[in-house]
């Protein structure tokens, strides 16, 4: 059965030869023999969950995978029918930075056991390595000298794209910050304006209309001025109306 398909993995490969004195060559030059033995990969965690595996989601169980080496000295996947012999070179196994899985960024443990040289077991210290999803890690490029604390160069290489992709992520989170500092954050939404009618005058026909608030808000009064309006036209002249003078005339000459 095979994992789904939607898990990642990368190729592991390397060779191992043992260095030995001169043998029976034409040259008197150091001379190399292939490494036997196995190397064995153990996962960081117990489990990878997969949510998005199809048909189901899956949990995939890690166990210990162990690779032999062949007569060359070449890393081989084990034959499926004699698991003691080599069958193809490398080994694949599931990668370590697939976003498919609930974990990423883990990391296999690599051991070594080697058969032994002239009564000497040779000896690679046991160590960590990350395996980006599609990739080829050459074991000689992440295994680790005892002098020294580095790392190999593709190890390095894959640290460092990481290392920058956080930088690349930060640095957009601080100019977005940035950007919201520099625009301002909006304040709370403050009381409604409460508008009053203070004085009403007037003014001068043809007049501009002056509206005056005074007083800080919320509380606030408006004052107006209006200009009066032009007189109207004169109105037409009356029926002549009641005469007084002829009216008390005909009055006294009635009390005689």
């Amino acid at each position: 059965m095979a994992l789904p398909t939607n898990a990642g993995t990368g190729l592991v490969t390397g060779r191992f030869i043992v260095g030995v004195a001169d043998g029976d060559d034409a040259d008197i030059e150091p001379d190399g023999i292939p490494a036997q033995g196995t190397v064995t990969f153990v996962a960081s965690v117990p489990y990878v969950p997969d949510p998005s595996a199809s048909p189901d989601p899956t949990t995939i169980l890690q166990v210990p995978i162990i690779a032999v080496l062949d007569e060359d000295g070449y890393l081989c996947t084990p034959d499926p029918l004699a698991p003691t012999y080599a069958g193809a070179q490398g080994i694949r196994l599931i990668a370590t930075d697939d976003e498919d899985f609930s974990v990423v960024d883990w990391t296999w443990n690599v051991t070594y056991a080697f058969q032994p040289v002239n009564g000497v077991t040779p000896r690679i210290d046991a160590h960590a390595m990350a395996l980006p999803t599609g990739s080829t890690v050459d074991l000689a490029s992440v295994v680790r000298v005892p002098s020294t604390g580095g790392i190999g160069t593709e190890q390095a290489e894959a640290l460092a794209a990481q290392a920058a992709a956080s930088a690349a992520a930060a640095a957009a989170a601080a100019q977005e910050a940035a950007e919201t500092l520099a625009e301002g954050i909006p304040g709370p939404e403050g009381p409604p304006n409460t508008l009053t009618v203070g004085t009403v005058s007037t003014s001068a026909p043809g007049a501009a209309a002056v509206a005056t608030i005074t007083g800080p808000a919320p509380t606030q009064t408006l004052s107006l001025t209006l200009p009066r309006g032009e007189p109207g036209p004169r109105g037409p002249s009356g029926d002549g109306g009641f005469d007084a003078t002829v009216a008390w005339d005909a009055y006294v000459t009635a009390s005689a």
